[in-house]
């Protein structure tokens, strides 16, 4: 039965398309302003409109830095309009260090603005919290190693100014290695994205320029720079997309893959693939190759994670799914890069056939390609909470391990057209 779909899939799928895609999406996301990924959502939706998807909407959820859905506080809405950090050399001349308009993930994510002109403040290293003291950081700007709102919480509390990390997430074996040291981090959870009385900045430093400025430090010299931040934080909402391939009853089966990261893997890959699987399903059907659907499909891209804690809260927008797949960052070549497919399984208080059909799938896949890498793991905590037992829709998780990971290296240039078509050939 699943062989005559398998081989009728390859053939709708356009490598090109969902490139396009992905890169579409990447334009708006890489900058990791509220503005622009509203913007980004509308387009997703448009795209979902001219794929002839029906329902298609932005559903509101608050973005107020107060409100929390499962003891997870929505974001407050933060559009970015520039952000700067100059390293005040001795001789009067400035290097710089991070500028939001070339490299927007050098900016973390939630800064708060500077004053007018911005400050000017020396550097000192607190990589602990013990080290945190108002004594060390009061008025300077902390360098750090780590990643997460203590750090910065810790520091601002201190009197810091802002802060600055040079930290690299490894994820043993991937985003290891001096190849990647001339890279940033994103910091997408490390300023506090909550609404609190504290109020700082943050930059995304390499390891090469972490190294260099603790080197400087160390050997006692004073090391001084100047940010600029503009930023405005304010009370707003969080769109999630939702569309719909109408099938002969209301049952769902739901494609899920959230639309807000800085990366074109890690958001972009995943749009890609359900639009284009969307397509393929339309195309099958009109060719005959498949019978009109019986269950209907449902894509949803939302803010990852709170976007579906928002949404779980509504019965009227879940009481229709039985299952789903969540595609997350699918697009890595694994022949340019050191990647690896992962299979979550659902949750093991709700078993399915789901993840078996899914490991069916990517052993095809394998079958075909000698050089694909997969393996089957427990389930994880992602955008797969339809498969939470209260609401009973098996939904297990496909995602790549990768060394663009959440790096200012993950460009369309990364992404492979053959991973994405045997991405969306699974997913169809």
């Amino acid at each position: 039965m699943l062989t005559p779909i398998w081989e009728a899939a390859e053939g709708h799928l356009s490598e090109a398309r969902m490139l396009a895609d992905a890169a579409d999406c990447f334009a708006l996301s890489r900058w990791s302003s509220s503005d622009r990924l509203r913007a980004l959502a509308v387009q997703i939706a448009g795209k979902m409109e001219a794929i002839g998807l029906q329902d298609v909407r932005l559903i509101e959820a608050p973005a107020d830095g107060r409100t929390a859905y499962a003891g997870w506080i929505m974001p407050r809405a933060c559009d970015v309009r520039s952000a700067r950090l100059t390293l005040l050399e001795p001789d009067g001349t400035e290097s710089v260090l991070a500028d939001w308009e070339r490299e927007p993930i050098s900016l973390m994510m939630y800064s708060h603005p500077t004053r007018e002109g911005g400050v000017t403040a020396e550097l000192v290293v607190a990589d602990t919290l013990e080290e945190m003291t108002p004594d060390r950081v009061s008025g300077r700007i902390a360098l750090f190693s780590g990643l997460g709102p203590a750090l910065v919480l810790a520091a601002l509390g201190a009197g810091a100014l802002g802060v600055l990390s040079d930290c690299r997430n490894t994820r043993p074996p991937f985003k290891q290695g001096a190849a990647l040291d001339g890279s940033r981090e994103w910091h997408n959870y490390t300023m506090p994205l909550w609404e609190q009385g504290l109020r700082g900045f943050g930059f995304s430093l390499t390891p090469d320029q972490g190294r260099e400025i603790r080197a400087r430090l160390a050997a006692g010299e004073r090391v001084r720079a100047h940010a600029r931040v503009e930023t405005r934080h304010y009370d707003g909402s969080l769109p999630l997309v939702s569309g719909l391939l109408r099938g002969e009853n209301a049952e769902e089966i739901v494609l899920c893959g959230h639309f807000d990261e800085a990366g074109a893997d890690d958001n972009g890959s995943q749009v890609a693939v359900a639009l284009e699987t969307a397509r393929a399903i339309q195309a099958m059907m009109a060719a005959g190759q498949i019978p009109r659907l019986r269950r209907s499909v449902r894509l949803l891209f939302p803010m990852e994670a709170r976007g579906f804690n928002a949404l779980v809260q509504d019965q009227s927008e879940t009481r229709h799914m039985v299952a789903g797949l969540n595609i997350d960052t699918v697009g890595t070549d694994q022949d340019a890069q050191h990647a690896l497919c992962s299979l979550s399984d659902n949750f093991i208080a709700l078993p399915s056939y789901t993840e078996d059909l899914a490991a069916d799938l990517l052993r095809r896949t394998a079958a075909a390609n000698p050089l694909f890498r997969w393996r089957r793991t427990t389930s994880e905590l992602i955008d797969n909470i339809f498969g939470e037992p209260l609401i009973s829709a098996p939904t297990p998780a496909l995602w790549h391990d990768s060394a663009t990971h959440h790096l200012d290296s993950d460009t369309p240039e990364t992404l492979s057209g053959p991973m994405l078509r045997q991405m969306a050939r699974l997913t169809a």
